[in-house]
């Protein structure tokens, strides 16, 4: 029992301190706080007669309150009583939940003044937007059963000079809620109220032998001035209407069903009748001839909305993008500001489920859109006219479907649009008929020339096909076309220099299959058909080609953009993803059946070289046939065309040309091309103009993977040099020489120009490695003519000269075979001119020439008695001392000597032995500079009449030069007793 004792004893002080506190204690003290803090806040005088609270009927209660004017003692808004009612489930919601709020006799004072500004603007000062860091979600509540009792209000209206009086004010609303809850018993809605002496009462109809006790308001409203009322919005709105009338004939339903949340259900027409749009400038952005809205049932508290037919007739609608990319249909409403990725990431938070929409019927016609865009560098103005919108069925419920079809006229009758076919928003999907005619290209040029610096003067898009989209949950946004695609009449120029750049007919798309989410592209046939594209080298050096792919002015741009959208891709990137990119998944996803290709004329001018050239590729025919990603099959193709009107070139082969699985095997071809036209280049680089010539070419091309290997055979016919061209960037290499030791007998050069490499190598370069071979081939005929001359006929390096026996003019067994060789080569080269240069050792054929001499002395000792015998002798050189004759011959030369002998005792010639007489006569025979040079000159005339002898070649061909030197340059391993050759 002692136990029953205390708690019956706590329980009693207990709810005897609950009473005291909430009857007696929280009262006096919240009252003080409450005026103080709203006195400062509103910076108005504030009181209250009382506050009272019964805790057991969570029952507030404030009578006598009165709020001052900031100046002066009126009163700005007061009431007699204020009751709130708060609900126990309060603390379960963990919201306010107001089961009953009842206001007595309240009253307001309100002035606008002569500046439309009103008394209470000071206090919308203080309503500030919470910084973006500090937002939370909005506070849940529900207030129910609002009643308003004799209320009051008077409105002094300055700018008008008219005061309006409402008095009498019952106002009765069921509820007011962000949150569901249901209460057992609800007020009726009504309104009643004296405004300006005449009484007015809106009060529903109320079913009450029903079970939702529906309550139904009649609404009518004719011509409501819409100007008049917006003047009196207390803040500065960015927008005006001068003009708009409001008629509304409509019906509100209130349910109240047992045991369900109550329902407001909207009924009727609106309609918005020559309505104007403004912004704070008066430029006009948007209008209407009139809006009708039929509706069949508009549940907001359910989110359901359910529409029978809207209507717009003649809308207009003005779009404006600023320089600075605003656009101004965004500066309308107020300007609220929040991180894009925090908003991104709110959505992805809480994907809130659709409301019900329901649209019957819409229907929009006569419309015009007016666009401008001053973003560009040149302005673009677009309009859209005749803009018709129907739709049928439009709804959020799961799974429906409507259709929708849209027609419009752009731009004054360039081109119009037309799209119909079934759609649906939950989940979304598309799939529609277009149909694009002739949609002019220009006026919209400005949105990539960024990027293709051109200006279109002609040309149109056509489009015949289905679009199709849907967006399965969870999943990205997928896109579909298929149907044709034609560009036609296209014309354009370079916008650097106004030089015509590229023209065709058309091209056709035939069987296009596009899409995106899979990014895919499949096409039947393109068609290309009459094209022209002039490739100009510019005075300045520029190719047309990149100044239009790459200009100056966007390039800046061009390098940020993608480099801040890769960045940004990267951020947005998982650690250790790797990403793929819209190009590399394309090329995995295209298939071409074939590409033909029509009559195409390619014009190149040189602007740069002087005088300019020009050469134009006409004709241009053929097909590419099986493009394809998706397997490594390979395309055949086939173009052919002419050089000018009349000299054929053609191009053959197959090729994989995507970077996986890369593979080319081309051949091209090329006959007769005349050279002479090429006189500003030859000049230029070469030196001398282009008298005649001609060049063929076969090339074979093979790319697998990443390895290179090509044959190029070019064949130059009969190519004569002109005249010398001064060109301080001519080379200083023997071009002449070249073209004259690589011509043969028929007057053509023949190269077989084999390359190899990776195109991985970022220092590969089929042209620069072409042009080394050609380098290289010049400076070989430069430093080395004879190994060029001897790589085509034998002998290499060796035949720039012939050797000699120390003092010796006869040709050696060596020499005749050089002699042969160097007579085939004059012989099949005519063109080739010879040069010979006698040579000395100013020793050894110092010493050989004695040693000759001595020889003579010892011949003409034979020769005199030879003919003292009677014998016919030639000369000296035919003699020959044999062995047993030289002891003999040798004596009577050395007695024959007039030069100091040595001598016995008694006076007489002393007897020497063979090597002393040998030695004292090779001592006193003396050899001056004149018998070197003239032994160098008989070595060279030797070679030359040999050579003559075994070639009979025309006078001129074969010239004999004075040496500058007696003694030639020293080589490696070969005597300077030789005769130099120079080739010319």
């Amino acid at each position: 029992m002692g136990r029953y004792k205390k708690w019956i004893i706590g329980a009693v002080v207990f709810f005897l301190l609950f009473t005291i506190i909430g009857f007696f204690v929280i009262p006096p003290i919240v009252k003080p706080y409450l005026l103080e803090t709203l006195s400062k806040t509103l910076n108005r005088q504030v009181s209250l007669s009382d506050l009272s609270l019964n805790p057991y009927t969570l029952t507030f209660t404030l009578r006598g309150f009165e709020i001052k004017e900031p100046k002066g003692e009126a009163t700005f808004v007061s009431f007699d009583e204020l009751v709130a009612n708060l609900d126990i489930r309060s603390i379960f919601k963990q919201a306010p939940v107001v089961e009953e709020f009842i206001i007595r006799k309240p009253y307001v004072h309100l002035v606008r003044n002569k500046d439309k500004t009103y008394n209470f603007s000071d206090l919308l000062a203080l309503i500030k937007e919470e910084p973006k860091e500090k937002k939370k979600e909005p506070a849940l509540f529900s207030v129910n059963n609002i009643v308003i009792e004799n209320g009051g209000v008077d409105f002094i209206d300055g700018p008008f000079d008219t005061t309006h009086a409402v008095r009498d004010m019952n106002i009765a609303i069921p509820f007011i809620s962000n949150i569901p809850e249901y209460i057992d018993t609800y007020v009726q809605p009504r309104f009643a109220a004296t405004i300006n002496g005449d009484p007015y009462e809106l009060e529903g109809k109320t079913k009450i032998f029903t079970e939702s006790r529906e309550t139904i308001f009649n609404i009518l409203i004719e011509d409501l001035d819409i100007p008049f009322y917006l003047a009196y919005i207390p803040h500065e709105l960015n927008i005006s209407v001068p003009s708009g009338k409001l008629d509304v004939q409509s019906t509100v339903t209130f349910s109240m069903a047992a045991d369900k949340n109550p329902v407001i259900s909207v009924a009727g027409n609106v309609a918005l009748k020559d309505f104007i749009l403004q912004d704070r400038k008066k430029n006009a952005v948007a209008g209407l001839k009139r809006l009708d809205v039929v509706m069949t049932a508009l549940e907001p508290l359910q989110s359901k909305f359910h529409f029978a037919k809207i209507a717009i007739d003649s809308p207009e609608l003005n779009v404006r993008r600023d320089k600075s990319g605003t656009i101004n249909l965004l500066t309308l409403a107020p300007q609220k500001k929040e991180e894009a990725k925090q908003a991104k990431t709110e959505a992805k938070a809480e994907e809130k489920p659709l409301p019900i929409l329901i649209l019957d019927e819409f229907e929009l016609k006569s419309g015009k859109l007016t666009y401008r865009d001053d973003v560009p560098q040149e302005p673009i103005n677009s309009l859209i006219q005749a803009l018709t919108i129907k739709g049928e069925n439009i709804s959020t419920v799961k799974d429906s479907q409507g259709k929708l079809s849209v027609s419009m006229d752009l731009n004054k009758g360039w081109g119009s649009v037309a799209v119909n076919g079934p759609v649906g928003l939950n989940p979304l999907f598309a799939n529609l008929d277009i149909d694009l005619k002739k949609v002019r290209i220009r006026p919209y040029q400005e949105y990539f020339t960024e990027y293709f610096r051109v200006n279109f003067t002609n040309g149109d898009i056509s489009a015949k096909g289905t679009v199709s989209a849907s967006k399965a949950p969870e999943k990205e946004l997928s896109i579909k076309y298929d149907g044709n695609f034609l560009l036609a009449n296209v014309a354009t120029v370079d916008k650097v220099n106004g030089d015509d750049f590229m023209k065709f007919k058309s091209m056709f798309l035939n069987s296009l299959s596009a899409g995106y989410n899979p990014l895919f592209v499949r096409i039947k046939d393109i068609s290309l058909t009459d094209f022209y594209l002039k490739i100009i080298l510019n005075d300045d050096g520029t190719l047309n080609l990149k100044n239009v792919a790459n200009p100056e002015a966007a390039g800046q741009e061009q390098a940020a953009g993608p480099r801040a959208e890769l960045a940004k891709k990267e951020e947005e990137a998982e650690p250790g993803e790797k990403q793929e990119y819209l190009g590399d998944i394309l090329a995995k996803n295209i298939e071409i059946n074939r590409i033909t290709i029509q009559n195409g004329t390619i014009v190149f001018d040189d602007r740069h070289i002087k005088p300019n050239y020009s050469s134009t590729l006409t004709e241009l025919t053929g097909r590419i046939t099986g493009v394809t990603s998706i397997t490594t099959k390979t395309a055949d193709v086939d173009i052919r065309g002419k050089i000018g009107r009349h000299i054929p070139m053609e191009i053959t082969g197959k090729v994989h040309p995507f970077k996986t699985n890369l593979f080319v095997d081309l051949k091209a071809s090329l006959r007769d091309f005349n050279l002479s036209p090429l006189t500003p280049y030859s000049g230029k680089y070469a030196g001398y103009k282009i008298e005649k010539g001609s060049l063929s070419f076969d090339l074979k091309y093979l790319i697998n993977g990443t390895k290179l290997d090509a044959e190029n055979k070019v064949v130059i016919d009969q190519l004569t040099l002109g005249d010398r061209v001064d060109s301080p960037e001519a080379t200083k290499l023997p071009v002449g020489l070249a073209i004259t030791l690589l011509r043969d007998s028929d007057g053509k050069i023949n190269l077989d120009i084999p390359l190899t490499g990776r195109t991985d190598d970022p220092e590969f370069s089929v042209w620069r490695i072409i042009l080394q071979v050609i380098v290289n081939l010049l400076t070989k005929v430069a430093t080395a003519p004879f190994a060029l001359l001897g790589s085509l006929f034998g002998g290499g390096e060796e035949l720039s000269y012939i050797e000699f026996d120390a003092g010796s003019t006869a040709l050696t067994e060596p020499g005749e075979k050089k002699i042969e060789t160097l007579a085939k080569a004059l012989t099949a080269k005519p063109a080739l001119k010879l040069d010979i240069v006698g040579g000395v050792d100013m020793e050894r054929d110092r010493e050989g020439l004695i040693r000759d001499q001595f020889q003579r002395k010892l011949k003409a000792q034979k020769l005199n008695d030879l003919i003292r015998k009677g014998e016919k002798v030639e000369s000296v050189d035919a003699i020959t001392i044999e062995p047993q004759e030289y002891d003999r011959y040798l004596k009577r030369a050395y007695s024959a000597e007039k030069f100091p002998k040595p001598r016995n005792i008694i006076g007489l010639e002393k007897g020497l032995p063979n090597d002393e007489m040998e030695k004292l006569m090779m001592t006193h025979i003396v050899v001056k500079e004149d018998d070197l040079r003239l032994l160098a000159m008989k070595r060279a005339e030797t070679v030359s009449e040999a050579l003559q002898e075994k070639g009979e070649f025309e006078p001129g061909r074969i010239f004999v030069l004075e040496p500058k030197t007696l003694e030639p340059e020293a080589k490696k391993d070969v005597k300077k007793s030789r005769v130099d050759f120079k080739l010319k």
